[in-house]
């Protein structure tokens, strides 16, 4: 059967090639036992049937691959964002909390005087 690996298309375009190849020597040979023939082209014709299933099954799992690849790449760049917003609020509160700290620092300060 076929492997759904990265098997390249340069190896079935050459054996589609070695196909009509042997095509044409059967058709050269002596036609003395057309049975013979016959299954030698039912043969041929199921072999051809199967890498042509192989190449559409590679090509289907190529897609598939490509189509993940530009998911996962969009999910990426959306948690990017996310990251980006988080740590702009983070920074933000950070802020806040230092401003606010500061503001009860100098409270303490002028009620408690002796404490700081």
């Amino acid at each position: 059967m076929c492997s759904s690996s990265a098997t390249s298309l340069s190896f079935f375009r050459y054996y589609l090639k070695s196909l009509g190849a042997r095509f044409l020597l059967l058709l050269m040979k002596n036609t003395k036992t057309p049975n013979r023939f016959r299954r030698n082209v039912v043969s041929m014709a199921a072999e051809l049937k199967q890498v042509k299933d192989c190449l559409v099954s590679q090509e289907q799992f190529f897609v598939n691959k490509t189509l993940s690849r530009k998911e996962k790449k969009t999910k990426i760049k959306n948690m990017e964002r996310e990251i980006c917003k988080l740590h702009k609020t983070l920074e933000d509160r950070n802020c806040q909390l230092e401003a606010s700290s500061s503001a009860a620092t100098k409270v303490l300060t002028l009620t408690y005087p002796f404490v700081f």
